[in-house]
């Protein structure tokens, strides 16, 4: 049987244009004002932002593996409403109908959401509606109305590739609030597993949350209460060969310290990482159970990576490694780091694929970094957090590259839920969020290996 996710805020299903939440485009009654000279109008200059009433999104594929998906932006009564649709009908042929939806949801969007998504609109033409625009293709089709469309010009396309590729990851993020909560698969009478801890992660725009000297600017210090303790500084690198052999089994192995205070040693940790399918974080631990591990509280803490688009089961392992009067990261060298990491490996990473597959890749492992950050200590919506500064340099001498990240830990899924969405709106509010998961592992490694 498929499983429907039906957490629709407005509570109906809203799969047809009859439905509550999703009104028949047909009842809108443009009014007067569209050019009938040009072939084609521009948002932002033809076309007012403030007159935009409703926008659709859809594409599908009615071949194998078939799937429909549509998102919708309108107002309704005054307000900002978003809708979005997902059927799916893996290994058959489509048409995908009303009976394969999987996900879908309706709510309302907070204004800077809506400028948002405003945003992505802007400089993009309108033209008149094609009668043939669907045939023999996938998509995506758009479609804008506005109050003086005359229902003339409807046909809609960014402004480039690049701005719509953006715009379907800003509606992606939208619809995963209508995934169900992690709380909610035990409310639901499921076999769920509670891992040790939640770690909400969102990416901060650095070009406005920063400082020419690239530091926290003063007003956020001030928003989050993040100056009253001594900002942390950290070096690390992982060690890696240049094939990607860890990685590309979901093994990562760092070496992390204290820059500002050494004296507390090198930190070494085994981390090993499973996407979590949908909200499934049970199905994920079963599966990490299936190959080896012992989630019961010895040696693996389990910790659930949630950012804004998606949840990464984690199962980390920590060894300690004194400095004896070493200054900071760059002193270890890789072959020290790699020679006290074989010593140290788990047996579930050393004997991953065969005996002694760990340790045998070790031997052509190399330093993947070192990379520098900042770790700033405050509150946001309640919640203790911790923003990270992370300094990638550039090849050539060229401007390093700055990545600012926000997170919390949680101790479970409904603190995680609680936290996660208040943070999500203060950020939000602040003009701060970005739409995009923070891939920091992979830019150290890409930095050293390419992408």
């Amino acid at each position: 049987m498929k499983k429907l996710l039906l957490y629709a805020v407005c509570g109906l299903l809203a799969l047809a244009a009859a439905a509550g939440c999703a009104p028949d485009i047909a009842q809108a009654e443009p009014s007067t004002g569209a050019s009938e000279n040009k072939s084609e109008l521009v948002v932002g200059k033809d076309i007012r932002a403030e007159d935009i009433t409703d926008f659709y999104y859809t594409y599908e594929n009615i071949n194998y593996n078939a799937f429909y998906q549509r998102y919708r932006f309108y107002t309704e009564d005054g307000k900002y409403m978003f809708f979005h649709e997902t059927r799916e009908r893996p290994d058959e042929y489509g048409p995908a109908t009303e009976e394969d939806t999987t996900l879908t949801g309706c709510f309302d969007l907070q204004e800077a959401e809506w400028k948002q998504f405003l945003g992505y609109l802007k400089d993009g033409t309108v033209k008149p509606r094609s009668e043939d625009v669907t045939t023999g293709d996938s998509g995506p089709w758009t479609y804008l109305y506005w109050t003086g469309d005359e229902s003339i010009y409807q046909e809609y396309s960014f402004s480039s590739g690049s701005m719509g590729g953006e715009f379907k990851a800003f509606c992606e993020s939208l619809a995963a609030r209508s995934i169900p909560a992690p709380e909610a698969q035990a409310e639901g009478g499921q076999d769920f597993r509670e891992p040790d801890s939640y770690e909400v992660r969102f990416l901060l725009d650095a070009d406005k949350v920063l400082d020419e000297d690239n530091q926290l600017k003063q007003e956020f210090i001030d928003a989050f209460s993040a100056g009253e303790k001594k900002v942390k500084r950290y070096g690390l690198f992982f060690l890696e060969t240049p094939d990607r052999t860890f990685s590309g089994e979901g093994w990562f192995n760092r070496v992390r310290i204290r820059e500002d205070k050494p004296e507390k040693g090198y930190k070494f940790t085994f981390k090993k990482r499973y996407p979590v399918q949908g909200d499934d974080i049970s199905a994920a631990m079963q599966l990490a159970e299936a190959e080896g591990f012992d989630l019961t509280g010895g040696e693996w803490e389990s910790q659930i990576e949630w950012g804004i688009s998606g949840m990464t089961l984690s199962l980390s392992a920590e060894a300690e490694y004194p400095s004896d009067g070493k200054s900071g990261i760059a002193d270890l060298s890789a072959e020290e780091a790699g020679e006290f990491c074989e010593t140290q490996m788990p047996s579930a990473e050393r004997d991953w694929k065969s005996e002694g597959w760990g340790t045998q890749a070790l031997k052509a492992a190399k330093e993947a970094g070192p990379v520098f950050f900042k770790r700033y200590t405050g509150t946001c919506a309640e919640t203790k957090i911790e923003i990270e500064i992370w300094e990638f340099p550039e090849a050539d001498g060229a401007e390093a590259r700055y990545i600012a990240e926000l997170s919390a830990e949680c101790r479970d899924a409904g603190e995680a839920v609680r936290c996660r969405e208040g943070i999500k709106d203060t950020l939000t509010e602040l003009d701060i969020l970005l739409q995009t998961e923070s891939l920091k592992t992979q830019m150290v490694l890409d930095m050293e290996f390419g992408a």
